[in-house]
């Protein structure tokens, strides 16, 4: 199993003018400070994403399988839309599967895709990329806006709590952390503020 990001999230769950709040930039640096803070909402949120498995801003993904399971997980809650499933077919030409052939269970973390009642899946070359799977996983508002803004209101508070305070520590600490010798820089303990994530963790339901 392989998942590839095809689309990438257009946003970042917290806006570089709330970072800036958080981390009580001086307004007389202007801009000075901005690229620094962007690497680390990105990395934060990067960081968030693999302690709790989930997909935040919305963004494409592929899943590819070398088979058919019995039920298709999908990875980095929560699923907004399942795009297209194709599959290899034994003589060697790629089919796109009719939406009248499977069943998406959303209504769990992660969401599973099924063969419809009375369905098998079809057939498959044996090869690794037998399976595709596009889908669409991330939070979004209601009536799904556009605008960026309306993306980051839609994000748990929890996250955004925990971004803005992993932002702010890193942010005053950069240049230690950063120095040559880092022997006696800080370290941020484990726990910090992690407890912010815990009701967002997602693990494997299947079965």
């Amino acid at each position: 199993m392989t998942i590839k990001v095809i689309a990438p999230p257009a946003f970042e769950p917290v806006s570089l003018a709330m970072a800036k709040l958080w981390c009580r930039t001086d307004e007389d640096s202007q801009n000075a400070e901005d690229a620094t803070l962007e690497m680390l909402i990105r990395a934060m949120r990067e960081t968030a994403e693999d302690i709790t498995g989930r997909a935040f801003i919305p963004r494409t993904l592929r899943l590819t399988l070398p088979c058919w399971p019995a039920a298709i997980e999908l990875p980095h809650p929560p699923l907004r839309e399942v795009l297209e499933i194709r599959y290899i077919t034994p003589g060697g030409t790629t089919e796109v599967l009719a939406t009248s052939q499977y069943t998406v269970h959303d209504e769990r973390e992660p969401a599973l895709i099924v063969p419809a009642w009375g369905v098998y899946w079809p057939a498959t070359r044996a090869v690794m990329n037998a399976v595709q799977i596009d889908y669409i996983a991330g939070y979004a508002p209601v009536g799904s806006p556009a605008d960026e803004a309306a993306h980051q209101a839609a994000m748990p508070g929890a996250l955004r709590t925990w971004l803005h305070a992993r932002i702010a520590t890193l942010f005053e600490q950069r240049e230690q952390l950063l120095a040559a010798n880092t022997s006696s820089a800080p370290q941020i303990p484990r726990a910090f503020a992690d407890g912010l994530l815990d009701g967002l963790v997602i693990g494997s339901r299947l079965f």
